[in-house]
């Protein structure tokens, strides 16, 4: 066996060494495409949809989460509630998530003060210590705690769009206390007085950055047939019960695609040491197989509703037309033949792919047999991005970079719902179906 590198061995010959011959750069090679502008506005077209929207801009946050959960349940309480048009505060979302990350990541400080310095556990805890990334079911706990504002109500600041710096901050502010609480080793009422503080920073931090979140609001919108809809000096939980009469943790199942071995179809995972508000529902996956999960995307819009849900975003994309295919990169097509293969689950476990962002399935073009060609998305960054704000997604895409998608319980079958509610399998915080939500 020779584990010396020798050059003169090397076979340096064939087509794909030859794509840069142009002087070009190879960022600009890699993302040619080979579809015209007469061509994007056709596939644009689809044959199902649920209409459009006013779109939103997340700016440079990690919320897409928060702005995909908030679209689709705005959807649903127009159609039932026939709102002509209603939007709810994101602002108010983010800063409760916030400030329950903050008391969460204490909790597990306090908790862990056993462990090494060095373990894994730690390791993880401490490098990341908080996001404003996030999970479905993290709206859903954020929303049964606090209730939810119109838009107006908690209106979007000019910190809302650009979070680094405070998530730099706040992460300071946790590595701070945790190493204050281990070289203490403090008990539970001096860990009590330290959270408190801690809080009440963090607390006061947020309310700079994002304002500080009403408690009574009066509210008045116009339903199709031409009344309204209005009350006065509401509470934030007064008007969450007035459009959902149970916790969407309940109401919404996250179903998966990883088909592995140690993901195995069927069954329903558990993320340890995952999630936002300490007594709030854990983030938890039902594991499908492909066509089952297209199938529920595609009648869940069906009925009218679009579908949340969590995707590798950076995987052969079109950001000036706005097209997630892998079929229009031919000059990247050509170096993929010389990479061994890789299966969707693989590409998740080697990093390859990650769960980087949430966006919203609301339509797609089926072909004259019935068979999915692609998906209308609506992304949320703001109407000048992708083609007009959304993107169209190949089903192929779809099948090989979508990994989650979140569906409304009754489009589940019985054993299906069943194997969802079954004892899960845990999985470790820093497993690959966690990224999304760090």
């Amino acid at each position: 066996m020779n584990k010396k590198l020798i050059v003169s061995e090397l076979n340096t010959t064939g087509d794909m060494f030859s794509i840069c011959s142009n002087n070009e750069s190879l960022q600009k090679v890699l993302e040619y495409v080979s579809v015209s502008e007469a061509d994007v506005e056709k596939l644009f077209q689809y044959t199902h949809s649920i209409g459009k929207n006013t779109i939103h801009d997340q700016g440079k946050t990690g919320r897409c989460w928060i702005y995909a959960g908030i679209r689709c349940i705005e959807y649903s309480v127009q159609k039932k509630f026939m709102i002509k048009d209603i939007s709810f505060s994101r602002n108010y979302i983010a800063f409760y998530d916030l400030l329950e990350k903050v008391n969460y990541f204490a909790e597990m400080v306090f908790d862990t003060t056993d462990e090494k310095t060095d373990s894994r556990l730690l390791s993880h805890l401490f490098r990341t210590p908080i996001q404003d990334a996030g999970q479905w079911a993290y709206l859903g706990n954020i929303i049964d705690k606090y209730g939810i504002v119109p838009d107006y109500a908690m209106p979007e600041k000019i910190n809302d769009k650009e979070t680094a710096a405070l998530i730099r901050l706040l992460g300071r502010l946790l590595r701070g206390f945790a190493c204050d609480i281990r070289r203490d080793s403090a008990d539970r009422m001096k860990f009590e007085d330290k959270k408190c503080v801690l809080l009440c920073t963090a607390y006061r931090i947020l309310v700079e950055c994002f304002g500080k979140p009403p408690k009574l609001f009066d509210y008045q919108y116009l339903l199709k047939d031409g009344t309204y809809l209005s009350d006065f000096a509401v509470t934030p939980i007064a008007f969450k019960n007035l459009f959902f009469k149970e916790s969407l943790n309940d109401e919404y199942v996250a179903i998966i695609n990883v088909p592995s071995k140690q993901t195995p179809i069927g069954r329903c995972f558990q993320v340890n040491n995952l999630g936002n508000v300490i007594e709030g529902k854990p983030v938890r996956y039902l594991n499908l197989s492909v066509n089952m999960f297209r199938n529920l995307a595609r009648r869940q819009i069906m009925f009218g509703e679009p579908v949340w849900f969590g995707c590798d975003s950076s995987q052969s994309v079109c950001r000036l037309y706005g097209i997630l295919d892998e079929t229009i990169f031919p000059n990247r097509n050509a170096i993929m033949k010389q990479i061994p293969k890789m299966t969707k689950a693989e590409q998740l476990f080697y990093s390859e792919n990650i769960l980087s962002h949430a966006m919203v399935l609301e339509g797609f073009n089926e072909d004259i047999n019935r068979n999915i060609q692609y998906w209308l998305v609506e992304n949320s960054y703001g109407e000048d991005a992708g083609h007009h704000g959304f993107l169209t997604m190949s089903n192929s895409w779809f099948e090989n970079y979508v990994y989650e998608i979140v569906i409304h319980r009754e489009m589940l079958t019985e054993n299906q719902r069943n194997a969802y509610l079954s004892p899960p399998i845990l999985l470790e915080p820093w497993h690959p179906l966690g990224a999304l939500a760090r």
